[in-house]
């Protein structure tokens, strides 16, 4: 089994405040030499429904705002409402559709050479989408590409620049690269503090990246104490509910858990799944990772029917998200697995055990070190 509970969790979405603000002002920039229309105004609520976690309105914001602009002649408009409708799906797991929208855009801003720092936007986004797909060689490339756009055209002292670092330290801590990923997250906290202030929330998911690190690196009471006080400042500023708790809440039960903590892990994670399936219903991909979470900590204390039910509703999700071929779902079947023998039932365990050695061994051949065993492997990504 697994030794370590699975995080997804330690994957904080690209940041939805900062999306915003930068949507707006986009807006408002582009707007100066060209009124506003009918495609800026559905951007704008559509922003703002996603800020108020009402995503399928915001969803049909996007789809309407990029329709409009395919019939426009201003191109900026439609890279910017491609890169919105592309973030959405992204928050709805809804990524082979979000991965064509975000090559549209790149390819736009591309040819727009004067629009460097939107491509640097569109870059660093599909960057984290093929993170969280385990396309880690992928992710890195537009994620350094992003960052030396934005270093070139922003400077070393600003906050997207910060940012573009964070998504870096938060890849480099996947790949065990430790030394990389806290040099980044070190770098990257004083210049967000620095522009934004010590309680943004910026700086606050700076602060979760350096307490992911601890936890990669088994400074486990380190990392409590950092994901506390993150999750205290996200209490203040968010509310109990708001379903962005849910990346530190899920991340303080991983934390719980690798201390053998279970009880005070699992009231945890099941506050992220009501949380989660809340916001989201009950089918978005991380709920799938919670879910693992959730079954992991039931195996650990013997509690194997409720561990194999949870495992199901794990594997359902995960392979409706990722599709068949994915890292955590050959995490889960291995682990659902174990909890199927300690039942008694061999034959439906062997079956999944073969399940998961073949999948892993044709993505072991495309990312070598993407199955080592880490801390990813209790939750993903």
């Amino acid at each position: 089994m697994s030794q370590y509970l699975a995080v997804s969790a330690w994957m904080i979405p690209i940041n939805w405040f900062a999306r915003i603000l930068l949507g707006l002002a986009l807006i408002t920039a582009s707007s100066a030499a060209i009124e506003p229309n009918r495609c800026d105004e559905l951007n704008t609520a559509g922003l703002q429904l996603q800020e108020q976690g009402r995503h399928a309105e915001a969803e049909a914001a996007f789809r309407n705002a990029l329709a409009e602009a395919e019939h426009s002649a201003d191109r900026i408009r439609l890279a910017r409402s491609l890169n919105n409708l592309a973030a959405m799906l992204v928050e709805l797991g809804k990524y082979t559709e979000a991965e064509s929208l975000y090559l549209r855009a790149i390819a736009i801003r591309r040819s727009l050479r004067s629009d460097e720092p939107s491509q640097a936007i569109s870059l660093t986004e599909l960057g984290y989408l093929y993170y969280i797909l385990g396309r880690y060689p992928e992710a890195e490339s537009l994620y350094l590409r992003a960052a030396s756009i934005r270093e070139r055209a922003l400077g070393r002292d600003h906050p997207k620049t910060a940012n573009t670092w964070l998504r870096l330290a938060e890849l480099y801590r996947d790949e065990k690269q430790y030394g990389k990923a806290q040099q980044l997250a070190m770098q990257a906290i004083p210049v967000l503090q620095r522009a934004l202030g010590p309680q943004h929330l910026q700086v606050t998911e700076a602060t979760f990246c350096l307490g992911s690190l601890y936890y990669a690196e088994g400074r486990l009471d380190d990392a409590g104490v950092i994901l506390r006080r993150v999750l205290n400042a996200y209490e203040v500023s968010l509310g109990k509910e708001d379903p962005r708790m849910v990346v530190a809440i899920n991340a303080l039960a991983v934390v719980e858990y690798a201390k053998h903590q279970y009880s005070a892990a699992e009231p945890l994670l099941l506050q992220a799944i009501m949380i989660q399936e809340k916001a989201h219903g009950r089918e978005h991909d991380a709920l799938a990772r919670i879910l693992h979470n959730l079954a992991l900590c039931y195996a650990a204390q013997r509690r194997y029917q409720e561990a194999e039910l949870t495992y199901r509703g794990s594997l359902t999700i995960a392979e409706q998200s990722f599709g068949p071929a994915h890292p955590d779902v050959a995490t889960i079947l291995a682990d659902y697995a174990t909890v199927l023998r300690k039942l008694r039932k061999k034959d439906e365990a062997r079956s999944l055990e073969k399940q998961a050695r073949e999948l892993r061994a044709r993505l072991d051949r495309g990312n070598p070190s993407k199955f080592e065993v880490d801390w990813r492997d209790l939750r993903n990504r």
